[in-house]
């Protein structure tokens, strides 16, 4: 008699099905980054990802869940880096320059990124669960320079909230002009703008 093959275990199909998870995750940032939300369709990702229809319902649900499950995907990896960043030990000018530098590098993946953002905020003006969703995303990013300048910024509380909340909405602006391709707003003058503010506000 022949001996079967021993079946998978939990952890290797639970590794295989975040494996599969993933992979349609990265086959839907990329259509939508390419195409737009509107224009993607669930089995245009299917085929993307080399998956049935069925899984890529099974794992998400609906085509709304995947674009803000893409966008927090996306959004993990850029603040992998972008975390570090707001927390090494130098002063809150240094961070928040090196920040910029990290929003503006020549980075594909960095363009899609906010090709997906773009697309998310059309979304949340129509959509509730993508408007929450894009809510948090954006206190996240808030955040995140507020961490870099906690322990030296040279104003009281309300002008740091104030200089922060600027700051964050300066470059959601630029980088919707870079992300367009404005021929006046290249990632080196956002970069330059960028970090123009970053030393007035630190005065």
């Amino acid at each position: 008699m022949t001996p079967q093959a021993p079946s998978a275990s939990p952890a290797r199909s639970e590794e295989a099905a975040e494996a599969r998870k993933q992979q349609i995750l990265m086959a839907a940032a990329d259509l939508i980054a390419d195409k737009g939300f509107a224009a993607t369709r669930v089995g245009d990702i299917a085929k993307r990802a080399k998956v049935s229809h069925g899984l890529v319902n099974f794992y998400f649900g609906s085509l709304e869940n995947l674009l803000i499950e893409a966008l927090l995907s996306t959004e993990e990896r850029f603040y992998e880096v972008a975390d570090s960043i707001a927390t090494r030990p130098t002063s809150g000018t240094e961070r928040l320059r090196r920040l910029v530098e990290w929003v503006f590098s020549e980075d594909s993946r960095q363009t899609r990124a906010w090709t997906l953002w773009l697309e998310s905020w059309a979304e949340a003006a129509h959509r509730d669960v993508v408007a929450d969703a894009r809510a948090r995303q954006d206190e996240r990013w808030r955040t995140l320079f507020d961490n870099a300048v906690a322990d030296d910024f040279p104003g009281s509380e309300e002008e740091r909230e104030s200089a922060i909340l600027t700051l964050a909405a300066l470059l959601d602006g630029l980088m919707v002009q870079v992300a367009l391709e404005d021929p006046t707003i290249t990632t080196a003058k956002a970069y330059e703008l960028g970090v123009r503010y970053t030393e007035q506000m630190m005065k």
